[in-house]
């Protein structure tokens, strides 16, 4: 009898300090949130941020955070005035509208099919609106992204019909399905009603904590609509320009989806680089694809908003509506988030659909979700949503590989704690994921296994002997992607840890002020469990990432939504018995950090992004051109038409209108059969492939080959371009920058004929 009274003591106490005591006062979590925020505030306004330019001769001028703010708010007119360009630029913004609409036309295919599959999973029913329309759309997108994957492994690229009828087929089916799920719910929801109006029934709404007020959302319109402009500039980070659009481009003027010898990261998965090779098969005039490229780098800048929403709703199911306004804010205030989504990188997109993956595993935690007016959710409805943070998971693994051991791996281990005394719901539940992330997921892997002899290509070429490279070619991309080392050889020293430590809580450029202090409110508030099962998940991610990968601070990224959410439930805590003090607070807050990330991202030499939103595209394009290598604004006007570049060095060819021969730093250089070669011999096999320019980057081959960098091919020496003049195959220079002795850059002509 004692026992069962104890028991009962403990189940009806509240969590927490009694609310007589001090620490229960109403006001101490936001006194504590405003302690923590003014301990933490001088360490990340004192972090120094990427040096600004200065005049010729002069070093480079170092500033904090801080020190950069109020910079940026003197000059803020001044980088306002950058959104024109300078003067000889175009302003236009109306070029932007066909990007706009075929956008628009893809994600609402992508958003039907969706639909359709959440209807056919039965959760349309359990999903608020916002989680319905964010979850249809990433249902979506990697439908139309796995079905492009298969199109072009077919060779079917040129044949827009082949490709569209499938889809067309799918969403008459769904259609169909669709309206008999409505014309059966008609009796459905009458019955809802009468029961409802039973009197033994109480309809009386659960109370909810208030959020930051009725217009929360305007908090969101600034830098939303930062990343819808500037996600449709033509493309300019190295990456992107090197693969990221470049593999898409030339997929598309093949017809088919295949290895590209030349570009060893045509071998990674590229689930959301389809985004922009599925609009170019329709396209009908010349440039498709570049005008698929901004299709596909739109889409890439949109997922943000889409996390935002997410984050939103997940805020508002596993704890308020200030948990969910709070965490979506923070994500787009975030300037990581905002400067990857809006280059073109694919790490947002990453971080959306980890975030889509563990979101449907951490809703069975809570109690509320896990039953329904007493009762368990139907098995249908638990594995529906294991399919779904299954095929999400899937997606991250077909946008970069890392996905498997950061997100599917403890997606699965999260699940597998969930049903840990359940043995048969446990392997039924494992079978399920795993099937559904194999089933977006497994394409790639096959692709590469196909073409390459090695499923996880180009990683553990050492493991599988079937890799299609050299084995010199293998030990150059694993030396390159080590965990690496410091100037004493060490790899996993203390300092090191210190600095990553200290760089991913307060040090990096772009984190965001309020992801800590109130990550660390999380853990006063009510969802303590929710808070620890999301610190697992980031200590994992980060141990992972410290242990086995090359420490490449944008592997960061898929953690800062999860933060974003951790803050949220540090939110809730602040204002859930403060009132109108702890919404104050929180709206405060938000702005103070919607303006901060605003400010951070407007000066180009820090953010190093492109600020002229308001250039018509064409000009934009045109000074890519030039400004990325003078020498391809050069050779795109200078080299006939069904003629050829052979590149070396500049391993970024996107802007290139013709065809060109090229290979990164991890491939060998097309000059490579050259060597053994004669003079006739080159000469004919140069005008085989009706080769007319050379063009080379020796500061790029410079840079490749200085210690700790990647390496570059042997065999492009200066000997080697000598003697090709010697022999009288290359002319003159048509052009050329740097010392006439040691130029920088090189075009030469090509001469097929013996003089």
């Amino acid at each position: 009898m004692a026992r069962s009274s104890r028991k009962k003591k403990l189940e009806t106490a509240p969590d927490g300090p009694e609310p007589g005591s001090a620490w229960g006062s109403p006001r101490f979590p936001v006194v504590w949130f405003w302690g923590i925020l003014l301990l933490y505030a001088p360490l990340y306004f004192a972090a120094s941020m990427p040096p600004l330019p200065t005049e010729p001769g002069q070093p480079p001028l170092e500033l904090s955070r801080f020190q950069l703010l109020m910079v940026t708010l003197v000059e803020l007119p001044t980088f306002l005035g950058n959104m024109t360009g300078e003067p000889a630029d175009r302003v236009g913004i109306f070029d932007r509208v066909p990007i706009l609409a075929i956008t628009a036309l893809m994600l609402a295919v992508a958003y039907t099919l969706g639909a359709v599959l959440l209807m056919w999973l039965r959760l349309s029913a359990r999903l608020d609106r916002a989680e319905h329309f964010a979850y249809s759309l990433a249902l979506g997108l990697t439908t139309l992204s796995t079905w492009t994957l298969l199109v072009g492994l077919a060779g079917l690229l040129h044949y827009p019909l082949l490709v569209t009828v499938p889809l067309v087929v799918v969403l008459i089916l769904g259609g169909r399905a669709w309206k008999r799920e409505v014309l059966e719910s008609i009796p459905r929801a009458a019955l809802e009603v009468e029961e409802t109006d039973s009197p033994q029934v109480s309809t009386a709404p659960e109370p909810v904590a208030p959020g930051l007020g009725r217009w929360w959302w305007l908090f969101t319109i600034p830098l939303t609509l930062y990343i819808l402009l500037a996600g449709m500039l033509p493309p300019y980070e190295y990456d992107v320009i090197e693969y990221h659009a470049q593999v898409p481009k030339e997929w598309f003027a093949a017809g088919r989806i295949t290895h590209l010898p030349h570009n060893v990261y045509s071998g990674l998965p590229m689930g959301a680089e389809l985004w922009a090779l599925l609009p170019m098969i329709f396209l009908p005039w010349e440039d498709a694809w570049f005008t698929g490229t901004l299709v596909g780098k739109t889409i890439l800048a949109l997922l943000l908003p889409l996390t935002a929403l997410l984050l939103w709703s997940a805020g508002k199911r596993l704890a308020s509506p200030m948990a969910g306004q709070v965490a979506a804010i923070a994500c787009l205030a975030t300037p990581w988030l905002v400067k990857v989504s809006v280059q073109g990188l694919v790490d947002g997109a990453w971080a959306f659909f980890t975030l889509a993956a563990f979101y449907p595993i951490l809703w069975m935690f809570l109690p509320q979700a896990r039953k329904k007016q007493g009762e368990e959710l139907p098995t249908r409805i638990l594995g529906g949503l294991i399919v779904v943070s299954g095929l999400m998971a899937g997606m991250a693994i077909a946008i970069k590989y890392p996905a498997l051991p950061l997100c599917a791996i403890p997606v699965a281990a999260l699940l597998a704690w969930r049903f840990r005394t359940e043995l048969p719901k446990l392997w039924r539940t494992q079978l399920l994921f795993w099937l559904a992330v194999l089933v977006v997921c497994g394409p790639w892997l096959a692709k590469n296994a196909w073409q390459t002899g090695n499923p996880v290509f180009p990683l553990a070429g050492n493991i599988f002997p079937s890799d299609i490279r050299a084995a010199e070619n293998i030990a150059q991309w694993n030396e390159a992607h080590q965990v690496p080392a410091d100037p004493q050889g060490n790899r996993y020293s203390l300092p090191q840890l210190f600095n990553a430590v200290t760089s991913l809580l307060y040090a990096s450029p772009w984190t965001m002020l309020l992801l800590v202090p109130l990550g660390a409110m999380a853990w006063l508030g009510e969802n303590r469990r929710v808070a620890w099962i999301l610190l697992g998940i980031m200590l994992f991610h980060f141990a992972v990432w410290w242990l086995l990968s090359h420490r490449l601070e944008r592997f960061w990224l898929p953690l800062f939504p999860l933060a974003c959410l951790l803050a949220g439930l540090g939110a809730a805590k602040v204002s859930a018995e403060t009132g109108k003090w702890g919404r104050l607070t929180m709206q405060l807050a938000c702005g103070l950090v919607v303006l901060i990330g605003f400010l951070l991202l407007q000066v180009p030499p820090v953010a190093q992004l492109d600020p002229r939103l308001l250039v018509t595209l064409e000009s934009l394009r045109l000074s890519q051109e030039t400004s990325r290598s003078p020498a391809i604004a050069h050779l795109n006007e200078s080299v006939p038409a069904g003629q050829t570049v052979l590149a070396t060095g500049d391993s970024a060819p996107f802007y290139f209108r013709g065809p060109v021969l090229y290979h990164t730093c991890f491939d060998p250089s097309p000059l490579r059969p050259l060597v053994p070669l004669n003079a006739d011999a080159r000469r004919a096999w140069l005008a085989e492939r009706r080769i007319s320019h050379l063009y080379v980057h020796w500061g790029e081959i410079a840079r490749f080959r200085s210690p700790g960098n990647y390496g570059f091919p042997p065999e492009v020496t200066p000997e080697l371009f000598a003697e090709l003049t010697a022999q009288q195959i290359l002319g003159e220079p048509t052009f050329q920058i740097g010392d006439e002795q040691n130029p920088r850059v090189v075009v030469y002509p090509v001469r097929w004929e013996a003089p």
